[in-house]
C-alpha cells in the first residue's frame, strides 16, 4: 500500500483506497479468522477478557469526563465498549457497518449491535457521548461522519475519538514497517489535523488526552512488580536483543520527532475529545 501526505494541511491517507466492497471483504475475513491467542491484534478482536479490559477502562475514562446518559459507539466492532458502558451505568448503543461485527457482538457479549451507519441514525435521537474508538482512521468520508455525530449529540456532549498518532516517534522509528500501515486505514491524523477536523465541524474545546492504559501493558506492569526490577530490563534486553538496528536508530528519530511534534512525540495512541458548544 503505499501512504501520501497532504503539503498544506499535513493529513496522511492511504492512495490508491480500496473499495466499499474490497474493506468490507477485509472486515469479514478479520472478524472470522481472529484468534483468541493469536497476535496481539487478533486479540483485541477476539479475546474476551483482553478487549474487555481495554473498553473497561476507556469507559472508565469515559465516565470521568461526561454524565451517564445515552451512549453511542460507532464503529463499535465485537461489542466490547457497549457491554462495558452498560455496565457502568449507560444506556449505551453501537452501530458497525460489518455484518461480521454484528455477529462477533452477539457471540462474544451478547450485546445486539446495529448493522448501520451514523446517517441511518433517526433525527431527534440525541446521546450524551459519542465514541469513535479505532474508527476514524477506516471512514471513507471522517468529516462527513463527525458532521452527522454532532446533529445527534445532545448540548454539551461529548465526543470521544481514539486512532494512531501519525506525529510519533514510533512511525519515525519503524518506517515503512510501521505496524499501523494497514490495508483498510484510510486516514492517519495528527493531533492538528484531527483538531481541525473537529473545529471544521463545529465541535468545541478539542483537547489531546493521555490514553488509559490497556490490557497488555497492565499485564506486564503487574508481571514486573511481581518479578521485581530484572523483569523489567530482561524485557528492555531482549527488545534490543532482537531490533539492534532499530535501537540504534532510537535517539536520531527521537530527536528528530521532538523537534518536529514537541508536545505529543512520544505518544503512538492518538486521543481526542471535543464538545458539542450548543
Amino acid at each position: 500500500l503505499s501512504v501520501a501526505e497532504c503539503p498544506k494541511c499535513g493529513l496522511a491517507f492511504r492512495h490508491p483506497q480500496p473499495t466499499a466492497e474490497e474493506s468490507a471483504e477485509y472486515f469479514t475475513w478479520r472478524y472470522q479468522t481472529s484468534k483468541p491467542n493469536g497476535s496481539e491484534a487478533d486479540q483485541y478482536l477476539s479475546n474476551r477478557e483482553f478487549t474487555l479490559g481495554i473498553s473497561r477502562a476507556r469507559v472508565q475514562w469515559i465516565g470521568g469526563r461526561a454524565q451517564r446518559g445515552r451512549l453511542l459507539d460507532v464503529g463499535a466492532g465485537n461489542g466490547a465498549l457497549v457491554f462495558a458502558a452498560a455496565e457502568a451505568g449507560f444506556d449505551a448503543q453501537g452501530i458497525d457497518l460489518s455484518e461480521a461485527a454484528v455477529q462477533k457482538a452477539r457471540d462474544m457479549f451478547d450485546v445486539e449491535i446495529k448493522n448501520a451507519s451514523i446517517d441511518d441514525i433517526p433525527a431527534g435521537e440525541f446521546y450524551s457521548v459519542i465514541t469513535l474508538y479505532d474508527t476514524v482512521e477506516h471512514l471513507r468520508d471522517p468529516e462527513a461522519t463527525l458532521r452527522s455525530a454532532l446533529q445527534h449529540l445532545a448540548p454539551g456532549g461529548v465526543l470521544c475519538v481514539e486512532t494512531m498518532n501519525y506525529n510519533s516517534v514510533q512511525r519515525l522509528l519503524h518506517g515503512n514497517r510501521w505496524h499501523f500501515y494497514l490495508f483498510d486505514h484510510l486516514f492517519y491524523f495528527s493531533p492538528r489535523t484531527l483538531g481541525e477536523l473537529f473545529e471544521r465541524c463545529g465541535y468545541a474545546d478539542a483537547c489531546v488526552h493521555a490514553v488509559p492504559a490497556s490490557t497488555s501493558h497492565a499485564v506486564r506492569d503487574n508481571y514486573e512488580r511481581a518479578n521485581g526490577g530484572v523483569a523489567k530490563y530482561l524485557r528492555k534486553l531482549r527488545h534490543v536483543a532482537s531490533n539492534p538496528i532499530r535501537t540504534l536508530r532510537y535517539p536520531f528519530a527521537r530527536t528528530r520527532a521532538r523537534r518536529m511534534w514537541p508536545d505529543y512525540w512520544n505518544s503512538e495512541l492518538l486521543l481526542m475529545s471535543a464538545r458539542n458548544p450548543d
